[in-house]
């Protein structure tokens, strides 16, 4: 699984992929991703930070729906374009990549 936080667009966000409103249901104006702040990590946690959050009765977590396979390229395909990602991020991108095929 792979997290990258969007921000508005603004002259200091990474301009490597700028998404737009249509590429995705969540996007509702010009986000920028944020890939200096990217994370990889195993997608049960995401259900464990669901099953918490619903606990908590606090909805400061929400579940979207999955990016469609095209979306899910340009975020990979710019993740290494882009020049703030860590390299650790990158490597361990490209390991998730290679397990998952």
């Amino acid at each position: 699984m792979i997290a990258v936080p969007l921000n508005t667009v603004t002259v200091f966000t990474d301009p490597t992929i700028v998404l737009k409103v249509g590429d995705h249901p969540f996007i509702t104006r010009d986000s920028a991703v944020s890939y200096n702040e990217m994370i990889v990590f195993p997608s049960p946690l995401l259900d464990d930070l669901e099953a918490m959050s619903v606990k908590k009765d606090d909805p400061s977590f929400v579940r979207y729906e999955p990016c469609n396979e095209k979306l899910r390229k340009k975020l990979i395909d710019g993740a290494f374009a882009s020049q703030l990602a860590s390299r650790n991020a990158l490597d361990e991108l490209a390991r998730a990549l290679q397990d998952n095929g």
